[in-house]
């Protein structure tokens, strides 16, 4: 009967070892873009002091979803520029994007001409209608360039999905061993104490 109770114990430490590692697992991928401060938002960049925040949707694909860095499919995008801070809202900023072309170049998809956004925020919808690498500029009036902003679109990032298993993953393996092991230790004991 002890046994019993030793097993049962031993499935509800697995079980909420197992939870805990999903929680952590997927409470680290929620906070990697819209939970993140500024500083560690990777969709976030720093110019002279002012922030610049990207993010992209594709309402027609998944009208919830919020893109940064790597969009899903090709296809109609809104892309939004929020000028976080008050100084480069009220300067002039032109915003350039190119996608990839057929002979492995780039072409300019739209060039929008440079304004004052004084509400914060740079909308435009774009035909990212290709898989590759877009890239999305800001300049000032005088063509120089304050920022550079990379898209992927429709492209598989392994690197990126490699990383975010791979705690997952080893922790999993972990918890697999020493439940084995544990397991072992309690049969061990039991035997032996059946020998007596």
């Amino acid at each position: 009967m002890k046994r019993f109770a030793q097993v049962g114990m031993m499935t509800k430490a697995m079980r909420l070892a197992t939870t805990v590692v999903a929680g952590v697992w997927l409470q680290g991928a929620a906070h990697a873009h819209g939970n993140a401060p500024i500083e560690q938002d990777v969709c976030a960049h720093q110019i002279s002091g002012s922030w610049l925040h990207y993010s992209a949707y594709q309402p027609s694909h998944d009208p919830k979803a919020q893109y940064c860095e790597e969009i899903p499919r090709a296809g109609e995008t809104i892309l939004v520029i929020d000028i976080v801070d008050g100084r480069l809202r009220e300067r002039l900023l032109a915003v350039k994007i190119e996608g990839p072309d057929d002979r492995g170049g780039m072409r300019t998809l739209m060039d929008l001409p440079a304004r004052l956004h004084a509400n914060g925020v740079v909308d435009t919808t774009v035909n990212l209608d290709s898989p590759g690498k877009y890239v999305v500029s800001v300049f000032s009036p005088e063509r120089n360039e304050l920022d550079r902003f990379e898209l992927s679109v429709a492209q598989f990032n392994w690197q990126k999905k490699l990383r975010q298993l791979l705690v997952p993953g080893l922790l999993s393996i972990l918890l697999v061993w020493l439940g084995l092991r544990t397991k072992r230790w309690f049969s061990k004991r039991s035997s032996g104490r059946r020998d007596r």
